[in-house]
């Protein structure tokens, strides 16, 4: 049983039993998550939706603490270090934020739901889906969805450099420095320009700023190779721009990704995999045509979403659901150990 606030309203209790109840009938073990966590693991797996947030605290013996901003990290973390297989927890409390207005309370209220599974990608999928909808049907609110895993599945698939790779996947959830980046590679944008005399650094220089030589002369010779290498092929750059230009139903989308996939074989397997995500919601009796999508959708929330994305906002245009796939995240804490999860998040007071 939940502990709630003395101070809560009946409105807000009665949303939170509600959650709860849909929860416990998915068979959601429930757990807590420390209220300090350390913050250089924390804020370099969330990104710059929350880096900037989040409340930081020193502590003199053990460094740099932050007050918890979201709980899906902490709960992969404890799964990875010896969580039982597959396992669905639930968790309920409180997380900290700056306030980026007067709308916005220093604190408030989260509630969630994290599915760790090998089995069927597809449903797994639908079921947290599912999960969400169950939460929102009893409010007015509008659905999306979008999927990173085409892109960062494209990025791996298509013959590019690895360092470019690395760079165009760094900067998915950073729409304009990807396109940057990306007429860039393909030639579109003035490259840097180089003294021909450059020997690399004077050594009787002392250091100064953050940098060492080293660091400094790997930059220069990762933007010398940028500048020598031969552009991204016009094909691989016009193929990027129209996965992420898809967009209309999930329905839609399925038709738009068989026809990319129609004329780059390498691609079917995406093509298969959000049919059979379609398929799987049709057999749930969720018509996926009356679903929005949006490939773009995601790229400017949490950096550790890598697949099926979604979010449900009110009408004033909060989000009050969200949620996603966020399977290398599970690797990243796992220490190259991995296994497939997906999560939602939810905020009963906002609800």
């Amino acid at each position: 049983m939940l502990v709630l606030p003395p101070s809560i309203t009946p409105e807000l209790k009665a949303e939170i039993e509600r959650i709860t109840r849909i929860f416990t009938n998915a068979d959601a073990q429930w757990v807590e998550a420390p209220t300090l966590l350390s913050a250089e693991t924390m804020l370099d797996l969330y990104g710059e939706s929350i880096r900037d947030d989040a409340y930081t605290i020193h502590d003199a013996i053990d460094g740099d603490f932050v007050l918890r901003p979201d709980f899906t990290v902490p709960l992969v973390q404890a799964h990875m270090n010896g969580g039982a297989e597959p396992a669905r927890y639930a968790y309920f409390g409180r997380v900290w934020r700056r306030r980026d207005g007067a709308e916005r309370k220093h604190s408030f209220l989260q509630m969630g739901y994290e599915l760790f599974d090998r089995g069927d990608h597809a449903q797994n999928d639908v079921e947290i889906f599912s999960s969400a909808m169950q939460i929102a049907s009893q409010h007015n609110l509008s659905a999306k969805t979008g999927d990173l895993g085409l892109i960062f599945s494209a990025l791996d698939m298509l013959e590019i450099e690895p360092w470019r790779k690395a760079a165009l996947k760094r900067h998915v959830w950073r729409p304009r420095a990807f396109s940057r980046l990306l007429d860039q590679y393909s030639g579109s944008e003035k490259k840097h320009s180089w003294r021909a005399d450059f020997k690399g650094l004077d050594p009787n220089i002392p250091d100064q700023g953050l940098r060492t030589k080293p660091m400094i002369e790997a930059r220069i010779e990762r933007l010398q190779l940028e500048n020598n290498a031969a552009p991204l092929s016009r094909t691989i750059k016009e193929l990027l721009l129209e996965i992420f230009a898809i967009h209309g139903s999930l329905g839609s989308a399925e038709k738009a990704i068989a026809q990319i996939a129609s004329r780059y074989s390498i691609l079917k397997g995406l093509a298969e995999q959000f049919s059979a995500r379609n398929e799987a919601l049709r057999t749930s009796k969720i018509d996926p045509n009356q679903i929005d999508f949006d490939a773009g959708f995601g790229r400017e929330s949490m950096e550790y979403y890598d697949g099926f994305v979604f979010g449900f906002h009110n009408q004033n245009g909060k989000v009050t659901i969200s949620g996603g796939r966020y399977d290398s995240l599970t690797e990243i804490l796992g220490q190259g150990q991995k296994i497939p999860a997906i999560g939602l998040a939810c905020f009963p007071e906002r609800l």
